[in-house]
């Protein structure tokens, strides 16, 4: 399913919207014949999320285009290519899998470089920023709803908002532990100020 969902294929062209549609819908369908009452919850509220994501990917695709028109095809698939292979190095948990995923995007990179010298720095810097605004975009949100997520499943009909009060107090002054944003807490990358306490310590002193 996580390469049916990814915006480029080897060669750093994008994939048509509808046929990565397609392909993800008879995932679904295929998972779902399984007969497993707690996957066709999961793959419920999973395809319900899904329909909010093809609009980032829309976008992402207007950007792919709009760079074609400016810069060799070949120059914007390279890059492309390594924004993807960088962007699964962040998310990749095994440190092996992390360390060669890293190198492909690199090599990439270079090679688009050594097709375009003038712009290589530039232009990589470009595109990547635009790549990574619509990924923001969507997983910001997912991040929010998938720790909101199991408050709302073990707590049903319990969920007032002074609890969702408490639940958005944590979320924004807890560091993350993982990817790009590691070590910063929301509310550090809103302000530009660093916490000088943890959430934990700030919460009680809030009481």
């Amino acid at each position: 399913m996580r390469h049916a969902l990814e915006w480029f294929d080897e060669q750093g062209e994008i994939t048509e919207l509808t046929s990565r549609q397609a392909e993800s819908e008879a995932i679904v369908q295929w998972m779902d014949a399984l007969a497993c009452a707690q996957l066709h919850q999961a793959l419920a509220r999973f395809t319900s999320g899904l329909e909010g994501y093809w609009g980032y990917d829309q976008r992402a695709e207007q950007v792919y285009q709009e760079y074609s028109k400016r810069y060799p095809p070949e120059v914007v698939q390279a890059l492309a290519c390594g924004w993807q292979l960088a962007r699964q190095a962040t998310n990749s948990k095994a440190y092996g899998m992390r360390k060669r995923l890293a190198q492909d995007a690199e090599f990439s990179f270079a090679y688009a470089a050594t097709l375009l010298p003038e712009a290589s720095e530039a232009l990589r810097k470009e595109m990547v920023e635009a790549l990574d605004a619509e990924v923001r975009s969507s997983s910001l949100i997912e991040n929010v709803n998938s720790a909101l997520r199991p408050l709302l499943e073990t707590c049903r009909g319990q969920v007032d908002q002074q609890m969702l009060d408490l639940f958005a107090y944590v979320h924004n002054h807890r560091r993350f532990m993982r990817g790009k944003r590691v070590g910063k807490a929301p509310i550090e990358i809103l302000t530009g100020t660093e916490m000088d306490k943890t959430w934990l310590t700030s919460l009680l002193e809030t009481i």
